[in-house]
C-alpha cells in the first residue's frame, strides 16, 4: 500500500530551491570564516602552548571540531548584552565577531614577536 503525498506549491519551492540554496550559502559564506578562525587559532596554539607548555600540534580541522563543540555549551546569559547585539545592524552582528577575532589575533602576534625579541637578548 503505498500512498503517493502530494506537495503544495509552497512545500515544493521550499525543499527543492531554498533548502539547498540557504545550505550552499551556509557553507559558502560561513564555512571559510570558520575555518579561518580555526587557523588563527591554531597559531596561537602554537605560538603560546607549543614551546612553552610542550603541548602537540593541532591541526585545523580539530580546531575547528573543537570550536565546533565549545560553541554548543556558550551560554547568552546577559539579557542587556544580548538586547544590545538584537538591537545591531545584521552587517554588526556578522562583521563584528570577526573583527574582535582579527584584532585578538594581531595583539597575539605582537605579543609572541615580543616574546622572541626578549628571548633572543
Amino acid at each position: 500500500m503505498s500512498s503517493s503525498k502530494t506537495y503544495t506549491a509552497g512545500e515544493w519551492i521550499t525543499m527543492t530551491i531554498l533548502v539547498p540554496l540557504f545550505t550552499s550559502l551556509v557553507f559558502v559564506l560561513f564555512l571559510p570564516l570558520y575555518l579561518f578562525a580555526a587557523w588563527m587559532r591554531v597559531k596561537m596554539w602554537d605560538w603560546f602552548m607549543v614551546p612553552y607548555f610542550h603541548a602537540p600540534h593541532v591541526s585545523v580541522w580539530l580546531m575547528f571540531a573543537i570550536g565546533l563543540f565549545v560553541s554548543l555549551f556558550q551560554n547568552s546569559a546577559h539579557p542587556e548584552l544580548k538586547k544590545e547585539f538584537y538591537k545591531a545592524s545584521e552587517a554588526a552582528r556578522i562583521w563584528g565577531p570577526i573583527v574582535v577575532q582579527l584584532i585578538t589575533f594581531g595583539l597575539a602576534y605582537l605579543i609572541h614577536i615580543w616574546i622572541l625579541k626578549g628571548s633572543t637578548q
